[in-house]
């Protein structure tokens, strides 16, 4: 768990959006399919941790990563042939 994260810490879906430079609708799906974590205030809003945004943007790193690499050993075969 993440503790007492502070206010600062709980970004809204807006707020979020921007920083990952994606569209709310977008960042809503990704919370409705459970790729990003959030936590809903008593007034039935989203929140998100920075933390989990951290986590979610090292996921989508290392993914786009472990593509470059499966690309370049792809093309590193076709020369080969």
């Amino acid at each position: 768990m993440h503790g007492d994260p502070s206010p600062s810490e709980r970004l809204s879906i807006t707020d979020v959006a921007d920083t990952l430079g994606i569209s709310p609708v977008h960042l809503t799906m990704l919370l409705d399919h459970g790729r990003i974590a959030y936590e809903t205030t008593s007034a039935g809003e989203r929140r998100i941790l920075r933390a989990d945004i951290d986590e979610y943007q090292g996921r989508q790193e290392r993914g786009y990563a472990a593509m470059r690499e499966s690309m370049l050993a792809a093309e590193q075969l076709a020369d080969d042939v």
